[in-house]
């Protein structure tokens, strides 16, 4: 459904491909490294079937996304490292953490 928010995860060694294949889609990443230049910036990206790429995300980069039509999203998420269940290389901040701030609206687009 539209306005429907997954967000916020990150991880320390994998790499995550994102390719929205269906439905659109409202990328936002926010950079977490602490040896970065674009330390604590937010980087928007709109991707779906209307707009495809693939998107890359490095490790400490927190990232989630938002629906924006009424077609459900289909994702492919390809991963650099087998998932660990004992130990998940997988962190979260909520979606409204107000340490980074974003505006989910959707006038905000």
């Amino acid at each position: 459904p539209p306005e429907l928010i997954k967000a916020f995860h990150w991880h320390k060694k994998q790499w995550d491909y994102w390719d929205m294949v269906a439905g659109d889609t409202r990328i936002v990443l926010v950079d977490l490294r602490a040896d970065s230049p674009t330390r604590g910036r937010i980087q928007v990206l709109i991707a779906g079937e209307h707009s495809p790429k693939v998107v890359a995300i490095p490790p400490l980069v927190a990232h989630g996304y938002q629906a924006l039509s009424l077609r459900d999203v289909v994702l492919s998420y390809y991963v650099t490292e087998p998932y660990d269940a004992q130990s998940p290389d997988e962190g979260r901040i909520p979606w409204n953490d107000q340490r980074i701030g974003f505006d989910w609206s959707i006038e905000n687009i």
